[in-house]
């Protein structure tokens, strides 16, 4: 008698599980209309696959322009200055200019009363071959203190 009980209580639980998830079927199915739920799937599943693929078309895209940036100029360091002291208004400057490695150039412009000269020096990671004036290395100073900001 007691078995008999437990498998009517089990029957009525397994009936009312079915029954929930009868209703929630039909609530499914009633929002496709006549579409079936395997077509809806194997739609979803094109989508993903699709948008698996763009995703992929854009690292690779990110990776190409990741490693076209690198030797451009990415850092930049002035420093105004007066060349003489006859001259104010700090019209002289040293520019500095450097990729990612830190290789580029460093631009001096020195103004006078009667003139202009501009002076450029190579730069290979943060160094110059060249002897740099104070200022040149300041502004190169100025790159690598601004390492990973970028302009």
């Amino acid at each position: 008698m007691g078995f008999v009980l437990l498998l009517c209580g089990t029957l009525v639980y397994v009936l009312f599980k079915v029954r929930k998830l009868s209703v929630r079927y039909r609530r499914l199915t009633g929002r496709l209309g006549e579409k079936k739920v395997e077509d809806i799937l194997l739609s979803y599943y094109e989508q993903t696959e699709h948008v698996s693929k763009l995703y992929d078309d854009v690292m690779r895209r990110t990776k190409a322009l990741e490693s076209a940036i690198k030797p451009c100029i990415q850092k930049v360091g002035m420093v105004r200055f007066n060349a003489y002291e006859n001259v104010g208004s700090q019209l002289s400057f040293a520019l500095a200019m450097l990729d990612e490695n830190l290789d580029g150039v460093v631009l001096n412009s020195i103004h006078n009363r009667d003139s202009c000269a501009i002076y450029m020096k190579p730069i290979v990671d943060g160094k110059s071959e060249f002897a740099l004036s104070e200022e040149e290395k300041q502004a190169i100073a100025l790159c690598t203190k601004k390492q990973g900001k970028g302009l």
